[in-house]
């Protein structure tokens, strides 16, 4: 056991009664049974042998407990760990322990025992302890929040979810500072946790065009090509994001920090593919291709039904088509499988000053 582990067992014990005519007879042969942590649901429970008289490598060890002074006791564990965590307990409620050792003779769990009690907490204390951590988070109060974290540390879990699904890094990445961020993440909150619909923390931090966030989020970038369900990163929602506040220098980022740009999301769109077909900004398309990203020039069904020039043309973004064109070789005169070009793609959909633009480079590369 660990000496963190052992220091914080020595306080527990001195919370629990230990019972039983094995325990003050043998001392030598039966463990030391200690209460690590006391929630309102769960009794966190670690015991250590006597480094003279530890029984054979592998003893099973059997827990039961029982509620109040009810006689009756239920079993908890068996195994070979040197601790377990008792879940589904009832708040404010007297709980018991009890150890047995394997005894091979007999092949059963011996007579002898050892005994610890403890009572669970209010839950309704917990719960306030969470909502003025939520907050702390929302107010971007750093210094509270690690008041409220160091004051309820054993009681509080960091990953823990508000009614509406998020945990505080979640709720932090919308729109909290870098500083609050960080202060969560030194409690050990977790950037792979996802909502409902698997979106990271830092997607969060990016759909929401949160540039401190996103910066504290990438000093440790392995969550930065997790996709969600509809198979989007988060480079995929920074690039259509470009024209918000903020968004050319989120996707600079994600670059830099080695975000995957050849990702395709569930529908074979990549993060080049979703700017074509959203914002359209054309600075954000330079830093793409400049980072490694390729044009579609060639159409190949199913896949690929449609080029990049044709989706820019069709969404109406005149000066990303330009920048296709004139810098990276766009193909003006490819056809989609029905004879489309993105001239007629960008005319269909009634983008007549595009359309005259991209009939003029047609003429221009015709001669």
């Amino acid at each position: 056991m660990s000496k963190k582990n052992s220091k914080r067992s020595s306080v527990a014990t001195r919370h629990a009664t230990v019972h039983g005519d094995a325990f003050a007879h043998s001392i030598s042969k039966q463990p030391v049974l200690q209460i690590l942590k006391t929630t309102a649901r769960t009794v966190t429970l670690s015991w250590m042998f006597h480094p003279e008289n530890c029984p054979p490598h592998g003893t099973p060890i059997q827990i039961v407990k029982a509620e109040g002074t009810d006689p009756q006791f239920s079993r908890a564990y068996e195994g070979t760990e040197d601790y377990f965590v008792v879940e589904n307990l009832k708040p404010e409620t007297l709980y018991r322990f009890k150890l047995r050792i394997w005894d091979r003779n007999i092949q059963d769990y011996g007579s002898e025992y050892v005994e610890v009690s403890t009572t669970t907490t209010d839950e309704s204390k917990l719960i306030k302890i969470q909502l003025k951590l939520y907050r702390a988070v929302a107010e971007n109060n750093v210094e509270a929040f690690k008041e409220l974290m160091e004051e309820n540390r054993s009681e509080i879990n960091v990953e823990m979810r508000d009614k509406n699904g998020k945990t505080m890094l979640m709720q932090a990445a919308l729109k909290g500072s870098a500083e609050m961020v960080a202060a969560i993440l030194e409690y050990g909150a977790l950037q792979t946790t996802t909502t409902q619909s698997k979106k990271t923390p830092l997607s969060l931090a990016v759909t929401y065009s949160n540039l401190p966030a996103v910066t504290a989020l990438l000093k440790d970038p392995h969550a930065i090509n997790i996709a969600d369900q509809g198979g989007s990163t988060p480079l995929m929602w920074a690039v259509e994001h470009a024209n918000f506040k903020n968004g050319l220098e989120i996707v600079r980022l994600l670059l830099d920090s080695g975000a995957d740009i050849s990702a395709e999301d569930v529908n074979g769109l990549s993060a080049m593919d979703r700017l074509c077909a959203s914002c359209g900004n054309a600075k954000c398309a330079r830093m793409l291709l400049e980072h490694g990203a390729k044009i579609v020039n060639r159409i190949d069904p199913p896949k690929k039904k449609v080029t990049t020039l044709m989706m820019a043309a069709l969404n109406g973004h005149k000066e990303l088509c330009y920048e296709l064109i004139d810098n990276w070789s766009a193909d003006v005169w490819a056809k989609t499988e029905f004879g489309q070009t993105a001239k007629m793609m960008a005319e269909g959909a009634g983008h007549v000053d595009l359309g005259l633009l991209l009939e003029k480079k047609m003429i221009k590369e015709d001669y």
